[in-house]
């Protein structure tokens, strides 16, 4: 089978008086490498193989609030399915609060979240390999949901922030140095006296998870 062409396109969703985001990333296949950093809603590369391949980007306003949904393609052809890998690089707005959805299939995801301001996180990863940054000097409290999936999760947490994580384990491996166990969570020395405080539910399932202060 002939390997087809990879197409990259820029993709900007311009910020008008939008005051909150919602935003869900749905990807399948491949690469996504997200963080924060730009004064638009949304802006960056996304690269993919083969017709009608490309992702969708649909975004509405309600009021003041805005909604971003970033999804791959649905691939109704099993031979399409090494085409339908893609490589998403992209920033999402560093001063709107944000509730941020990201669910994972298969490949590689660096989600750098910590120039976000983040209202609340859920992430569902799929098969590989993720890395989730939340190393950020945060000003406000939030919750998180965070679903591993087979493969290595590696989550970055702050030193100087109180950081809470409550695990549900099946088969898989939690890694937690320097965290202190308090009944069926870890926290950090920081959580019990301070003011700005990330509490997680982390669900594990059947790969290895690593929990690191940095």
């Amino acid at each position: 089978m002939l390997m087809q062409e990879k197409t990259s396109k820029k993709h900007v969703i311009e910020k008008s008086n939008e005051k909150e985001l919602d935003v869900t990333i749905e990807m399948g296949i491949g690469k996504l490498k997200l963080s924060g950093g730009t004064e638009q809603i949304m802006e960056g590369k996304f690269t993919y193989r083969g017709e009608g391949l490309e992702p969708s980007f649909e975004y509405e306003k309600d009021d003041d609030k805005g909604r971003l949904v970033i999804a791959q393609n649905s691939v109704s052809k099993w031979g399409q399915s090494f085409s339908a890998k893609q490589d998403w690089n992209f920033a999402l707005n560093r001063q709107l609060p944000l509730s941020l959805c990201v669910e994972l299939g298969t490949g590689k995801s660096e989600l750098n979240l910590t120039e976000l301001n983040l209202n609340e996180l859920t992430i569902d990863a799929g098969v590989g390999e993720t890395i989730i940054d939340l190393s950020g000097n945060w000003e406000k409290s939030f919750k998180a949901e965070l679903n591993s999936g087979v493969g290595k999760t590696k989550i970055l947490l702050p030193k100087e922030i109180g950081t809470r994580i409550k695990i549900e384990k099946g088969v898989g491996k939690v890694k937690a140095d320097y965290f202190m166990t308090v009944g069926d969570a870890h926290q950090n020395q920081a959580y019990d006296t301070a003011d700005v405080k990330i509490d997680i539910e982390l669900n594990v399932g059947v790969g290895e998870v690593i929990l690191e202060q940095v």
